[in-house]
């Protein structure tokens, strides 16, 4: 059995914030953390598929909000350390040392905070799954034990940023052709749904 409950926070940007925790009955080894991009929220498609993926896998999940997202407000790089701070506060709240396991799924803006969270708990150990990375996730990939998944066409990414982590960690990479920062295609609806179903196997086999 699963229960749901809420973080609830204050934020500074005017707004209160419910930050989805889904917990088993039996408490398990292992909590995932979800980072959402800015207009890409833990509902849509492939965060909402992950976050089920490894529910069945028996992990509780965390699922993050923003403040500025909550607020429909655009997102400002000055705004990142209100951000980062108010996530860091929710997410002390799970009580992290009390699970073996600890991992980030994350998404565009996302991997960046995922990221430096990452860094800020260097006492604990995390695994990451970065999916379409930004140019500022690029150290984090370098640094931490993690998989990263982009598309071939993802704007958000250069190709000399690729080209270094092929070079340097590609065992950590994973591009998948013609998707965009959306891990999306124009291809074929079919097409979008396999690219779905690849990257819910790769978040099945981070937590197995």
């Amino acid at each position: 059995m699963i229960n749901e409950s809420y973080i609830e926070f204050e934020s500074v940007f005017d707004c209160s914030l419910k930050n989805l925790l889904l917990t088993h009955e039996q408490k398990p080894s292992s909590l995932v953390i979800f980072f959402p991009g800015s207009y890409y929220t833990c509902d849509h498609p492939i965060l909402n598929y992950a976050r089920m993926a490894v529910l069945f896998k028996g992990c509780d999940t965390l699922s993050l909000e923003y403040g500025f997202q909550r607020a429909n407000k655009n997102f400002d790089f000055e705004d990142f350390e209100k951000t980062l701070l108010e996530s860091c506060s929710i997410i002390e709240k799970c009580d992290l040392h009390s699970y073996s396991n600890i991992y980030f799924i994350s998404k565009s803006i996302g991997t960046v905070f995922a990221g430096k969270v990452t860094e800020l708990l260097s006492n604990l150990k995390i695994k990451n799954l970065f999916l379409t990375p930004t140019e500022r996730t690029i150290p984090y990939i370098l640094k931490f034990d993690c998989l990263a998944v982009t598309g071939s066409m993802d704007k958000a990414i250069s190709v000399s940023s690729i080209d270094l982590l092929k070079c340097k960690c590609n065992e950590k990479l994973i591009v998948i052709p013609d998707a965009d920062h959306g891990l999306e295609t124009e291809i074929s609806m079919k097409r979008n749904i396999e690219i779905l179903e690849q990257v819910i196997k790769i978040t099945e086999n981070l937590v197995s």
